[in-house]
């Protein structure tokens, strides 16, 4: 009689191996092919990812779904007793099926909350649309902001990569809506078309020529900063609660606000906080204490060997301690791919530092309690 715990020992062994990594990669494949048929509803690897991009995008599924798959293997097993028993006949397909519909539903709930967070799921959705290519050139600049230009626009001028946000300290307070209204569903739900996005971004492009008229590249972020200024509603909280107490995000704000600043740059820094900071909060949840310690100690200005970390945690080898540290880099890595609003890549970059100082100093209270 095979243990649960033996079961989820075997399946971890399968999944991590060059043969359960072939599997996942052939099942993968053909729920992409049929995602670029058209007949899925889903995009995050779907039908506007451009034909030279497939194959990238079919390694990051397989990726994402392998981590998926290893990060919440024990949970799933305790919750879906069924699954045991489909393992034990051997039916790794259904298995495989099943799961990836949890994966699906994870993603769509997670990485579209369009009424916890409609500008975040505003952003994500101008970024699919610049990035398919089909109306648009995307680069990404020095500063690690994603730019877009009309195609055409490259004709007119000769034109560079782009080296700078010139409408970063633009307020949008005198600029008109777009022609094409935002449409809201009785149910208080915004409606988002591929033609809206396509529309409002030429809109917003055009009008930003006539602040500055020889700039071709716009900064993607700078389209959802304008829409959430002339339609204020779209501005809901996000993931800070108003009663929350938390000492330590209150000391995360502090950290990153100073009266050298204005009004509007502070108010936008403290709306990014709100949602960093909770989110380091979620993100330590799901690490258990052995990887917290691991993530701490490798983390510092002077990392812990591999093998300080076994001997410390008793673990057989450093290998092992390696692979801890591999397995919580991934868990981040698919986290911080699925959080609401902009992607850690997008934040500024005092922001994002101050996110993983969050994440170190969270691990290591983790690591220290009981």
């Amino acid at each position: 009689m095979i243990l649960p715990e033996q079961l989820m020992q075997r399946v971890r062994a399968w999944l991590s191996s060059s043969q359960g990594y072939g599997d996942i990669a052939a099942f993968v494949a053909k729920k992409i092919a049929v995602s670029w048929s058209g007949s899925m509803p889903w995009q995050e690897y779907g039908r506007e990812t451009r034909q030279s991009e497939r194959g990238n995008a079919a390694e990051e599924a397989v990726h994402d779904f392998l981590v998926f798959l290893l990060a919440g293997l024990e949970d799933s097993l305790r919750r879906q007793p069924n699954l045991v028993q489909i393992l034990l006949n051997g039916n790794f397909r259904l298995f495989l099926d099943l799961q990836w519909n949890r994966f699906i539903w994870d993603i769509q709930e997670r990485a579209r909350s369009k009424r916890d967070n409609p500008i975040g799921y505003l952003y994500r959705r101008f970024r699919e649309i610049v990035k398919s290519g089909d109306e648009f050139h995307s680069a990404t600049g020095n500063d690690g902001l994603l730019y877009f230009m009309p195609h055409g626009v490259e004709d007119e001028l000769e034109v560079s990569l782009p080296n700078g946000n010139v409408l970063a300290n633009e307020t949008y307070t005198d600029w008109p809506p777009p022609p094409e209204s935002l449409d809201i569903g009785d149910d208080g739900d915004i409606r988002v078309t591929r033609q809206w996005l396509i529309s409002t971004a030429h809109f917003f492009r055009q009008h930003a020529n006539r602040v500055a008229v020889d700039v071709r590249w716009f900064a993607v972020k700078e389209i959802v900063r304008y829409l959430g200024t002339v339609h204020a509603w779209l501005n809901k909280p996000q993931l800070l609660s108003a009663s929350s107490e938390d000492q330590g995000e209150r000391t995360v704000a502090d950290t990153l606000t100073s009266t050298s600043e204005d009004s509007e740059t502070r108010l936008a820094r403290l709306q990014q906080l709100q949602s960093i900071a909770p989110l380091a909060v979620q993100l330590v949840d799901l690490l258990t204490r052995e990887e917290c310690c691991v993530f701490y100690w490798r983390s510092l200005d002077t990392p812990r060997s591999y093998q300080e970390i076994a001997t410390i945690l008793a673990l057989k080898s450093h290998n092992q301690a390696y692979s801890i540290f591999t397995r919580v880099m991934k868990k981040i890595r698919m986290f911080c791919s699925t959080w609401p609003g902009p992607p850690v890549e997008d934040l500024e970059k005092d922001v994002a530092e101050v996110f993983i100082e969050s994440l170190v100093g969270l691990a290591k209270n983790k690591c220290s309690g009981p």
